[in-house]
């Protein structure tokens, strides 16, 4: 998967007391503001304020974990316990593949529809903007990737 450019970017420090601070927008943030941000197309950068230390993945899986717990459907309960017995080494390839190649074929049926939605609207469609675009060129390149890693 590529990485977005640095002005996509958001910085987060985490503070003794918990809280996360936006540095890019200069606000304290909550799980679902920095959520929102992924959302919108950012990669955020957790730090510990104190340390420096990588907080990103700590704090992106507890944000899955908030959603698991209002849906309570995510991730089914045969899984958790398979992930657990198993641990980290024996799940990390296996679920860095599928996670990717899911997501490429999602981007590939977002791209597919919005093509078929610009062909069905004719002159009247708007033109991608410069993010769809990009977003468009990041999804191929990571379809690509995952071809690529399959034929390993």
């Amino acid at each position: 998967m590529t990485k977005p450019d640095d002005s996509e970017r958001i910085l987060i420090k985490k503070y003794a007391n918990r809280r996360l601070y936006d540095t890019r927008n200069s606000r304290y943030v909550n799980l679902r503001q920095i959520a929102e941000l992924v959302k919108d197309g950012h990669t955020v950068e957790v730090v510990d304020a104190t340390t420096g230390e990588d907080l990103t993945k700590v704090i992106l899986t507890q944000i899955i974990l908030e959603e698991e717990k209002d849906r309570r459907d995510l991730l089914p309960v045969g899984f958790l316990h398979q992930l657990i017995q198993y641990g980290e080494s024996a799940y990390e390839q296996f679920l860095e593949s599928v996670f990717s190649a899911g997501m490429a074929a999602y981007r590939n049926a977002q791209q597919q529809m919005e093509s078929v939605w610009r062909t069905w609207m004719g002159p009247w469609a708007p033109p991608p903007s410069p993010t769809q675009e990009i977003e468009a060129l990041k999804a191929r390149i990571a379809e690509l990737e995952a071809r690529l890693a399959e034929k390993r």
